[in-house]
């Protein structure tokens, strides 16, 4: 299955409430947010601090995604 149709359905099920999938997007997604901050912050932790917080801006704005 191609990613993006991956990425698709784990964001429809965990907009159900599938903890799953949301486990899956952020598994899946991961290392390109940390990779994609690190490359803006240049520090580790800070880019640490942001990926959390993306993925918690993500968790919380599921419906409108």
């Amino acid at each position: 299955m191609e990613q993006s149709v991956e990425i698709t359905n784990w964001v429809a099920k965990a907009k159900l409430g599938d903890s799953d999938a949301f486990s899956e997007l952020y598994r899946s997604a991961y290392k390109l947010v940390y990779m994609t901050c690190l490359g803006h912050l240049r520090n580790p932790e800070d880019a640490e601090d942001t990926t959390q917080e993306v993925f918690i801006t993500v968790y919380n704005k599921l419906a409108s995604l």
